[in-house]
């Protein structure tokens, strides 16, 4: 990933290499330059060039830069700081406010039980979606799917909207359905597809009106995307995998699931993007 002299040496400036390389998982040789690997690949594996900065919080809370692939530090530097963006998480008074609110609706064992690898708070199950989870769109309960809330309901399609707090607060008592068992079926196959889902490109592929929503993408994938020609990942295309496949298109299947559970064993051809 290119970047400029000047915008290298900006990083350069608040980079603090010790704490970063002590996040690395190989061993580095003399001369290795610990900022051009943050800002080539480091940020996008949500390592941290300071202890100040929170690289997965501040793209987390700024959905919008990921997907235009620019450098979080980089745009914090050159426009968050002047526009007093955080940095990382504080335990502050709405947060903890929005925990104590949807604490009665949230499920804390599933929770735990679905995410319990990659929670942040992980002794305060609530407190950590109140923070974290709900950007990822992450669910709250086995019932309640944040992207089916959002895409099954147009005036919720806001930049920043927290998707449950918006069911406990008003949703509920309007009527607005939290999940339905088509969503409980489509997102069952999650797992299969996740170690080969490519969050970039398929965001890049999508309406940039849907970068600023708080939900998870392999979820969209899995109940609208693959439904308008939208791929997973550049190695498989799912339109023409369909397309070759007609008894699979016409029993209206999601392509990628099944080539990996079914197709791939019964030598169904997959079929790389562009080719």
């Amino acid at each position: 990933m290119f970047i400029k002299n000047r915008d290298l040496n900006l990083v350069r400036n608040h980079f603090d290499a010790t704490h970063y390389l002590g996040q690395l998982d190989f061993e580095v040789g003399r001369g290795f330059d610990a900022a051009m690997h943050y800002c080539q690949k480091g940020w996008l594996r949500r390592l941290d060039p300071s202890g100040w900065f929170s690289t997965d919080y501040y793209l987390l809370s700024n959905p919008r830069i990921y997907p235009s692939q620019t450098n979080p530090f980089l745009h914090y530097l050159r426009v968050g700081r002047k526009k007093g963006l955080r940095t990382m998480f504080v335990e502050d008074p709405y947060v903890l406010g929005v925990a104590e609110e949807i604490k009665e609706g949230f499920d804390p064992d599933f929770y735990v039980e679905k995410y319990g690898h990659a929670i942040t708070i992980k002794d305060d199950p609530t407190l950590d979606y109140a923070a974290f989870g709900y950007m990822r769109g992450w669910w709250p309960r086995a019932d309640f799917c944040p992207t089916f809330y959002i895409f099954n309901n147009e005036d919720l399609m806001v930049d920043g909207l927290f998707p449950f707090l918006h069911y406990v607060q008003n949703g509920k008592t309007e009527g607005r359905a939290p999940s339905t068992e088509w969503t409980d079926k489509s997102t069952s196959k999650y797992g299969l597809i996740e170690p080969y889902f490519d969050t970039l490109y398929y965001v890049n592929q999508i309406s940039e009106s849907y970068h600023g929503l708080y939900v998870d993408w392999i979820d969209h994938y899995l109940l609208y995307g693959w439904k308008q020609k939208v791929n997973a990942c550049r190695l498989f295309d799912s339109h023409k995998y369909l397309f070759m496949n007609l008894d699979i298109w016409k029993g209206e299947i999601e392509p990628l699931s099944h080539y990996l559970e079914f197709g791939m064993a019964e030598g169904r051809t997959r079929y790389k993007v562009g080719l």
